[in-house]
């Protein structure tokens, strides 16, 4: 299953696509083949893959200096090192970036909330009502609703248990339409092994007319790559955000001051998340209300 467009380049071929696969040995494959980055990124571009198995992750970067490898029947978790060149990954004022036109119009996202899978009451289906998709979505499309300030108006989902033996989803894939145009894909699965180094991650490309924004939200750089300038830069960033968060608690309470996120907020999530479900369980995209 594919989709792609041509919305980055004035080209007369596609320039942005996302592959949904099967291999005759039943391995699902997502793939995103873009011409994503713009001409003074400091690669051509890159290659990443995880190949997530019943016992362990590999992450790979081919152009990076370590190979990531996670042994849950070990127990450990090694960096091995490779040979390549390395890059950063970018948090912190990422929406103030893309709000001031750092890399133009935003035209697609690529995310991942990739994490461990937390057992206990997630896994019941009759207290959590689903698995990983259930688990991941609503913070991504929380936070991407807050970024590029649109609604998310449809979805069409891929999930199963692969991984794990539970009576829920641990892997799951969404493409999502924002009420804006931009598309957004999204790996929601449990696909980090018990032993990994942190409970998961969130990542998000934004793919913008003149440039690319790449946040990871645990690390500590934004990353810029600005095609009019021709400039790549690193801007450093502070904190995790959960400062501001206590603190928005604690004013709510003692001010009486609107809390972030709102109610609203968590409903549109949610209605993204049912959605998801409704698709997987027809095979066909579903529209969310707005």
């Amino acid at each position: 299953y594919a989709e792609m467009a041509t919305r980055i380049h004035n080209i007369p071929v596609d320039d942005t696509g996302l592959l949904m696969l099967k291999m005759s040995n039943g391995i699902p494959v997502s793939l995103d083949t873009s011409w994503s980055r713009p001409a003074n990124w400091p690669t051509w571009g890159g290659v990443t893959i995880d190949v997530i198995g019943e016992e362990g992750v590999l992450s790979l970067d081919a152009f990076a200096d370590v190979l990531e490898v996670a042994d849950a029947r070990q127990g450990t978790y090694t960096w091995r090192p490779t040979e390549g060149i390395g890059d950063a990954e970018m948090v912190g004022g990422f929406v103030n970036a893309i709000r001031n036109g750092a890399i133009g119009t935003p035209l697609a996202v690529a995310a991942r909330n990739p994490g461990t899978c937390p057992h206990r009451w997630f896994v019941d289906p009759a207290l959590s009502g689903g698995g990983a998709v259930m688990d991941h979505t609503v913070h991504v499309v929380d936070a991407l609703r807050w970024i590029l300030d649109a609604e998310f108006t449809q979805v069409y989902a891929e999930m199963a248990t692969r991984i794990h033996n539970i009576p829920v989803d641990d892997t799951g894939l969404l493409m999502l339409k924002m009420s804006n145009g931009i598309p957004v894909s999204l790996d929601t699965s449990w696909s980090r092994p018990a032993n990994w180094p942190t409970w998961g991650g969130v990542t998000i490309d934004v793919i913008g007319e003149e440039g690319v924004l790449s946040l990871d939200a645990f690390a500590d750089v934004l990353e810029v790559a600005d095609a009019r300038e021709g400039t790549y830069t690193w801007r450093p960033t502070e904190g995790i955000g959960d400062a501001e968060m206590v603190g928005g608690f604690v004013n709510a309470i003692r001010n009486d001051t609107p809390t972030e996120p709102s109610g609203v907020d968590g409903l549109r999530a949610v209605q993204v998340t049912l959605a998801a479900y409704e698709s997987a369980r027809t095979g066909q995209p579903v529209a969310i209300p707005v």
